[in-house]
């Protein structure tokens, strides 16, 4: 049963944060639209598709970052405190528009500006960590009967 439990809420984060981050690529790569055919094919065939693969390989580098919070003391202290994860995805977010509009503001500051790329790489791994590592309180898991079992 423990093992299901564990199973069955990695899927669910998972699926919620692949969610989020496809819907976030997708939506930079329309802000990124220049217009023309080829670039509208670009759109709608090649991007989906690398922001499927891009979005698999941070959830794997997440889950491996955070597997501490899985497995060790770190988790209880994490789990109490699901805040964090939503503070953390709100501020990746945060992030994301930020580097979207020192771009913009700053002709000189392209998108291969070193630090316009770790302010937004940061804002993508924020954005993909706390919501595939957010627990619900415990409180509320005993309203629902679901008692976790460390």
């Amino acid at each position: 049963m423990k093992v299901a439990y564990h199973l069955l809420l990695l899927s669910v984060q998972a699926g919620f944060t692949f969610v989020v981050l496809l819907g976030t690529y997708l939506l930079l790569a329309l802000l990124d639209h220049t217009g023309g055919f080829p670039a509208f094919i670009g759109l709608l065939v090649f991007q989906p598709l690398l922001g499927v693969l891009l979005s698999l390989a941070t959830m794997s580098v997440c889950v491996l970052v955070g597997l501490p919070i899985r497995l060790a003391a770190v988790g209880s202290w994490w789990r109490q405190r699901p805040w964090l994860a939503l503070v953390g995805a709100g501020a990746g977010g945060a992030l994301l528009v930020l580097s979207l509009f020192v771009r913009e503001a700053s002709h000189s500051a392209a998108f291969t500006e070193p630090w316009v790329i770790a302010l937004a790489a940061t804002g993508w791994f924020l954005l993909a960590f706390c919501p595939l590592h957010l627990f619900l309180p415990d409180t509320f898991l005993h309203r629902l009967r679901l008692n976790r079992t460390n």
